[in-house]
């Protein structure tokens, strides 16, 4: 009599099935799409992590916070990576906010959280607040008139060896610039007149390094490198440790 794989495949069958959450998940959207939504998502988050380090929080309670926020969102990663069905979940959630890439790969949350975490470390809060107010609209704006820049002129136009578009990190160092001179004029700190311009262009300049790790990660530490330069460059005090 001739054998049949039949019930075994059915059982494979709805071991996938089983597997599979209900619900059609969203189209991702890729690096050359506006992408909206994550845009709004990645500068008011930035923004409500300054406003609790300018305002509400010790130095100390924010790290603490961020490092429990850093430490679950690490846990929930892992764990979405390594089972398909709850990946499949995640990404239906929170497709809206996720590139191609990220299906099968972390997101930036992690490195925008280390990122985050190491800048106000090991940087007074001045700066740090400066340097997360940089990623937080500088970043953004950065692909945001990078893509307009390439859909109106090619994607070949200024474009710089590393890639990344002249116009999009000339939008990164306005933003960052314009950040730290509200942050000086808020906090009341004394500054030279040059101080505003040169933050931007380190903002704009840590948004293009190739440095080969994620740019949540690099802008908000390399930022915050330079200001702290600047600062003893013009011997600028701190006001607001």
């Amino acid at each position: 009599m001739k054998r049949t794989n039949a019930p075994l495949a059915s059982k494979e069958e709805s071991k996938e099935a089983a597997q599979k959450p209900a619900g059609k998940a969203p189209a991702l959207k890729n690096r050359n799409e506006l992408h909206i939504a994550r845009k709004i998502f990645h500068s008011t988050g930035g923004s409500l992590i300054a406003l609790g380090v300018s305002r509400h929080l010790d130095k100390w309670d924010a790290i603490r916070y961020l490092g429990i926020a850093f430490f679950v969102m690490l846990c929930l990663e892992t764990y979405r990576l390594r089972f398909g069905s709850a990946n499949a979940r995640f990404v239906r959630m929170f497709g809206s906010l996720l590139r191609e890439h990220e299906a099968k790969k972390a997101s930036t949350v992690c490195f925008f959280l280390s990122g985050v975490i190491l800048a106000l470390v090991f940087f007074p809060r001045e700066i740090a607040f400066q340097s997360i107010l940089h990623l937080a609209y500088g970043d953004p704006l950065a692909s945001t008139f990078g893509i307009l820049g390439g859909r109106a002129f090619g994607w070949k136009f200024l474009r710089l060896p590393t890639g990344k578009s002249l116009l999009g990190t000339m939008a990164a160092s306005i933003a960052s610039g314009l950040a730290s001179a509200a942050i000086l004029r808020f906090l009341n700190q004394p500054h030279h007149v040059l101080y505003p311009v040169l933050a931007g262009l380190a903002g704009g300049v840590a948004e293009i390094l190739p440095l080969g790790i994620d740019d949540n990660f690099v802008i908000p530490v390399m930022s915050a490198c330079s200001l702290g330069a600047l600062y003893s460059f013009f011997k600028m005090d701190p006001v607001y440790l």
